[in-house]
């Protein structure tokens, strides 16, 4: 009856348990020392330590690759753009110079024969800036003006 109760107390005093048991205070220290080390060493070796700041290597890597994503669909979403600006740029210029050379006749220097002005709203007579262009509009002779 008396073995069932050594065999635990046996099993407590196995070389790493007496050892631990047993050990000076230096020897300890030193082995806690070595232990917290290794466990810092451990916790270390999955952060980025940058001055005092620790982050987890995993969030600095997801952070990284949804960053270059970002950008990436920026860069494209610019370029799509800028394309369909030149494109509206381009097509107004064409506009712009039809409606030039097919409004108006030209000499041989290329200057209209005839400018159409359309005045709208130019202002109380002898009192207002519009009023004065007007009157210098009407003493060109190459002037058709509307009102």
């Amino acid at each position: 009856m008396t073995i069932p109760f050594i065999l635990p107390i046996l099993a407590l005093l196995s070389t790493d348990v007496t050892a631990a048991l047993f050990e000076s205070k230096k020897k300890r220290k030193a082995r806690l020392a070595a232990e917290r080390a290794a466990i810092e060493a451990a916790r270390l070796s999955k952060l980025f330590v940058i001055g005092r700041l620790e982050l987890e290597r995993r969030w600095v890597y997801a952070g990284l690759s949804t960053l270059a994503v970002v950008l990436l669909a920026l860069f494209v979403q610019f370029q799509v753009k800028r394309v369909q600006l030149e494109e509206e740029e381009k097509k107004r210029r064409n506009n712009d110079k039809k409606i030039l050379w097919d409004a108006t006749e030209r000499n041989e220097n290329g200057k209209a024969k005839i400018l159409d002005v359309v005045v709208v709203g130019c202002g109380l007579p002898k009192a207002n800036i519009g009023w004065f262009h007007l009157m210098q509009l009407l003493q060109m002779p190459n002037v058709q003006i509307r009102a």
